[in-house]
């Protein structure tokens, strides 16, 4: 690793900056490695299959944000005529079936410069007033068993003041993932990807957590 990124690295007190200076929009180019080092993926094991099922974003290096519908499963009543019910009733998906994925930049490629980390969870912290039936609330914490260890590639990503309203140049990614705006230099965390309608489609709604509305309930909840 350069002697300079490992200067800045070990010298990084605070959130949203990356050793990689690059733009990303939805149709773009494609991203450099360690340009989005607060990128998560939250990765479901089962006896057959392991599949990355969600994004989320690093906040510090305990915990990562992402979507509560991410880490969390709910069942339904099946009526004939085809209509669904939606009982009201949310089963959480195991922690033993979850792992948390930093670092990733190519998922088709295995040999990149530093390779990605894998992180067991401990506990998982869903917002209380979380509505599956039309996703209100969507936002939930992970917390992961051991500390991260900031590298060039895994980075922690700022979160916004309560109540605070953005606009400006964002960027986003896939389902479940960090909705990221640059205020002074550094990356600020504003949204999680909620739900759509396919990626990024003309006159059709994206829908995000507004993650300023819950940045007092993530503090309350982050227990390092």
């Amino acid at each position: 690793m350069d002697e300079n990124i490992l200067f800045l690295i070990l010298h990084l007190k605070e959130c949203g900056e990356v050793m990689v200076r690059t733009n990303r929009i939805v149709g773009g180019e494609n991203t450099e490695f360690g340009s989005h080092p607060w990128q998560a993926a939250i990765v479901k094991e089962s006896f057959l299959s392991k599949r990355i099922a969600c994004g989320g974003a690093l906040i510090n290096k305990r915990y990562v944000v992402t979507a509560a519908h991410c880490v969390a499963v709910y069942k339904y009543l099946h009526q004939y005529l085809g209509i669904i019910l939606y009982l009201g009733v949310i089963f959480r998906t195991p922690i033993r079936s979850m792992k948390v994925r930093l670092g990733e930049w190519n998922v088709r490629q295995q040999n990149e410069r530093l390779p990605h980390e894998d992180y067991g969870i401990v506990d998982k912290v869903i917002h209380p007033r979380f509505k599956a039936a039309d996703f209100q609330n969507d936002v939930a914490l992970i917390k992961m068993v051991r500390d991260v260890t900031y590298k060039e590639h895994i980075l922690p990503i700022c979160l916004p003041s309560a109540g605070a309203d953005f606009t400006g140049d964002i960027a986003t990614g896939d389902s479940g993932s960090p909705l990221t705006i640059s205020i002074g230099g550094k990356r600020h965390l504003i949204g999680l990807v909620s739900w759509g309608i396919g990626c990024a489609r003309n006159n059709l709604p994206g829908v995000y957590t507004r993650i300023a509305q819950f940045s007092n309930w993530i503090q309350s909840n982050v227990h390092l």
